[in-house]
């Protein structure tokens, strides 16, 4: 599992039938999502794990295009989802706490 401070570079070889997901450990403090490159049709996510099921952030950490969002959710796991990534696709993730 990755930790925050968070960043790592995708390439479509990375994915399994146009899709990926990796498993972030979140810290509970303010944090910001960041997603840069080429989509090529995918959309990429993150999620938290609530019980035993995923679900998502919310729309500003939900990309299709270069962006970000900020968030907070308590200490536990999140999730980046990648899905629908066809061949040329090539994002790189950053996931940062905010210090104020």
């Amino acid at each position: 599992m990755a930790t925050f401070n968070y960043s790592n570079s995708f390439v479509f070889a990375d994915l399994t039938a146009g899709a990926l997901n990796v498993n972030v450990v979140g810290n509970g403090k303010p944090s910001g999502f960041l997603v840069a490159g080429t989509f090529a049709g995918a959309t990429v996510k993150l999620q938290q794990l609530i019980g035993a099921t995923y679900v998502d952030l919310g729309p500003e950490t939900t990309l299709t295009a270069n962006g970000g969002g900020l968030f907070v959710t308590p200490v536990g796991t999140l999730r980046i989802a990648i899905s629908g990534g066809t061949a040329g696709f090539s994002v790189t993730v950053v996931i940062k706490p905010i210090e104020l």
